[in-house]
């Protein structure tokens, strides 16, 4: 929110110590003297000490606002001792990437060694919907890209947090009781046909996780065993000539193996076999 007076002060104690600062507000009698660390020690190792805040010039914008602090203050945060000021002012006060980051992993590092902090940060958020919940246009497109982008890769194969653990029978349990009752999104949604065509850009030319792997027995016994006594989800319909000729442009030049023949021909028997016995 934009502020009425914009200005660079100079709070200046009896005894030649000196802060130099800037200041938005619109009060100009708010009394303010300074925040920055070497002023709070000061200030208090010396409660008694007087002072007074002199406004040095008044600025238009943020932008000047911060020129002419680092001109007020120059290099006397390094050179001269009475100046309580601890770095260059203007952006300088502004943190970089690596200072960002290297506080964010020092807290995250701390949280992950402290137990008791993550137990009470899952216990406040517990029942409560996420901030952005049912909420849409709440990032802009450049924001969605550079989060796009910096997740690429983070959490895939090693990098995934999940990788080659598996979840205990009781994780598996929580996750399901919390599930039970909830609808889907997309329940009675359709994708618009903008939609559907991202993202079939998006996987065309990627292989499905599964190319070249094989489900174990013990697997394939737990999918029939979910889906006994359940109807295809295709039962009674039926492809529109739109989708038949769709799929049959889509195998059109690609040449089956022999034994890829072969494990057709024993499941198309197979399942002709199951329907003459249900019959």
């Amino acid at each position: 929110m934009k502020k009425k007076y914009y200005f660079i002060y100079k709070t200046q104690f009896e005894d030649g110590h000196y802060y130099i600062g800037q200041h938005k507000t619109d009060n100009l009698e708010d009394n303010y003297i300074g925040s920055g660390k070497g002023l709070f020690d000061f200030k208090n190792n010396n409660p008694n000490l007087k002072y007074e805040r002199q406004i040095l010039c008044y600025c238009s914008t943020i932008e000047e606002l911060n020129i002419k602090e680092q001109e007020y203050i120059g290099d006397s945060y390094k050179n001269d001792m009475l100046c309580l000021n601890m770095k260059e002012g203007g952006w300088g006060h502004e943190m970089n990437k690596n200072a960002r980051k290297n506080i964010s992993d020092g807290v995250k590092l701390a949280h992950k060694n402290n137990p008791k902090i993550l137990s009470k940060m899952a216990d406040s958020h517990k029942g409560k919907p996420a901030w952005n919940s049912g909420k849409t246009g709440v990032y802009t497109e450049e924001s969605k890209q550079k989060m796009r982008e910096a997740h690429k890769g983070i959490q895939a194969g090693v990098n995934h947090p999940m990788y080659g653990k598996h979840h205990s029978e009781e994780t598996k349990r929580k996750i399901s009781e919390s599930l039970k009752g909830r609808v889907c999104p997309m329940k009675g949604k359709h994708h618009s046909e903008e939609t559907k065509q991202k993202m079939s850009d998006t996987r065309k030319g990627k292989k499905t996780w599964m190319c070249g792997k094989h489900h174990t027995e013990e697997t394939k016994q737990k999918i029939s065993k979910t889906k006994k006594g359940k109807s295809s989800n295709r039962n009674g319909c039926h492809h529109t000539e739109e989708t038949k000729k769709k799929i049959s442009e889509a195998h059109k030049g690609k040449i089956l193996s022999e034994e890829t023949k072969e494990k057709l021909s024993q499941a198309v028997k197979k399942w002709w076999e199951t329907k003459k016995h249900k019959s």
